[in-house]
């Protein structure tokens, strides 16, 4: 994977109990990038940051690392 650590466009959706489901992005050349599952989510703490990170797959075969920074509320593209 290649890490482009890019700020993204999301749509997310938010269940009650305050879980964040990617849905789709929208890099910086607004490819947009639609989310089929979202296969690994967990938490990093890095240099004070508060992260939520998920690994989201497409069509089977790409796999994306996109990143929600909860301090900023920023989304970024990580890997690709």
């Amino acid at each position: 994977m290649k890490i482009v650590n890019e700020n993204i466009k999301v749509l997310a959706a938010f269940k009650p109990d305050g879980t964040i489901i990617p849905l789709r992005f929208k890099r910086e050349d607004e490819k947009t990038i639609q989310i089929d599952k979202v296969v690994k989510t967990h938490d990093e703490l890095l240099a004070g940051n508060h992260r939520i990170v998920f690994t989201c797959l497409q069509n089977e075969k790409d796999i994306y690392e996109i990143k929600y920074e909860i301090d900023s509320q920023k989304w970024y593209l990580f890997k690709v």
